[in-house]
């Protein structure tokens, strides 16, 4: 039996974020496959553009069966006229097509809970306080 050697621990530096990131990617997905079966994941965005100018879009990603919203960002002057319902209606269109039944979203306090819970997300977990006077806010949908 050979001795495991003991690693040593460092804190990498910027310019090698990418790879090491990916070798973690890589790792933890080979584990989950273990547990969970071959899956993967697809990002996508949806985009509201101004002739070639982005002003707001949805970045997100279907795994499992879950459509992950991970990015919301709408132009201060385009909100509140409808845009975002129309971004939200195409991601989780596109999110269906693509096989997801379930979404899921981080949100803050300060950003767009009330906005999430008209399309029927529920908050199912909260930090208060995750800085100074803002709540980190995680909401799901359980039927897209």
């Amino acid at each position: 039996m050979s001795e495991i050697v003991k690693p040593a621990i460092e804190i990498v530096p910027e310019s090698d974020l990418k790879g090491s990131n990916e070798w973690l990617r890589t790792e933890l997905h080979a584990l989950n496959v273990r547990f969970m079966g071959e899956y993967k994941s697809e990002p996508f965005s949806v985009m509201a553009k101004v002739g070639d100018v982005p002003v707001g879009g949805i970045a997100g990603s279907v795994h499992l069966g879950w459509l992950s919203i991970d990015i919301t960002y709408i132009e201060e002057k385009y909100r509140g006229q409808g845009l975002g319902r129309q971004l939200m209606e195409a991601i989780e269109e596109e999110g269906r097509r693509r096989g997801a039944t379930r979404a899921y979203v981080e949100t803050a306090s300060f950003q767009a809970e009330g906005f999430y819970a008209k399309f029927g997300y529920a908050v199912y977990g909260r930090f208060s306080d995750f800085a100074p006077g803002v709540d980190r806010i995680f909401m799901r949908k359980d039927q897209l």
